[in-house]
């Protein structure tokens, strides 16, 4: 069982995959996850230097996709979308079992977040 602390669920369970290896998982199978594809808070972090909007000085705003996937789900979606044998072990011991929620008005009213399947592609075609 190999996982790299320094990287997200995404990307351990696509090397791990890769390598024929088990990803050693430290919560439940249907704990609720928000995964968001990194190019897209670089995108919208750069587009708010680029128009330097002073409007939104201060704002706190909460970069997500607006939809949490299950931990299941996910590991579905490589499977499906990079044709991989995904294997995990679930040690719940010390997961995260609650329900991410949040209010639509804490994002920036411009944020628009690529969905689950295209950050899988992107991760897999750039490693």
């Amino acid at each position: 069982m190999v996982q790299d602390i320094h990287r997200g669920l995404i990307n351990n369970l696509i090397r791990n995959a890769r390598n024929g290896r088990t990803t050693k998982l430290d919560t439940q199978v249907m704990s609720l996850r928000d995964d968001v594809f990194s190019r897209d808070i670089g995108r919208d972090i750069g587009h708010r230097i680029e128009l330097r909007n002073r409007s939104n000085a201060g704002r706190i705003c909460f970069l997500v996709s607006s939809r949490c996937s299950s931990i299941f789900e996910v590991a579905q979606k490589i499977r499906k979308s990079l044709n991989l044998n995904v294997y995990y072990t679930l040690d719940d011991r010390f997961g995260n079992t609650s329900d991410i929620t949040f209010h639509a008005s804490v994002m920036p009213p411009d944020w628009q977040p690529a969905t689950l399947d295209y950050g899988i592609g992107q991760f897999a075609v750039q490693n």
